[in-house]
């Protein structure tokens, strides 16, 4: 499943989706996009996909097997992670491109 937010002023609100997982998830926020997913815990395997916008999920705590690309001085924050498993069958890649792009996990 795919979810996009594109340019300012878009918001996905999914203010009871605790869990994202499969094969092929995809969260997409361009150009100022927001997606608002408070309870999010588990989004694995998948992939993050932030061009020129910011984006935190607060309580997520598993990404096993996700890939993450920031681009475009976006910046993503994910305050909960403290650990990654990239044993399962996708290769997950993290890539941050760009003068001011910026992957964060402050734990």
């Amino acid at each position: 499943m795919e979810f996009y937010a594109r340019d300012d002023g878009s918001l996905l609100t999914l203010p009871t989706l605790a869990s994202f997982s499969g094969s092929s998830n995809q969260f997409y926020l361009y150009n100022g996009g927001s997606i608002q997913a408070p309870l999010l815990a588990t989004f694995s395997p998948g992939t993050f996909t932030v061009y020129a916008a910011t984006a935190g999920f607060p309580a997520l705590t598993d990404i096993d097997d996700t890939s993450i690309t920031v681009y475009g001085g976006g910046k993503l924050t994910l305050s909960g992670v403290t650990g990654f498993d990239d044993s399962g069958p996708v290769t997950p890649g993290w890539n941050a491109y760009d003068a001011g792009s910026e992957i964060d996990l402050p734990t």
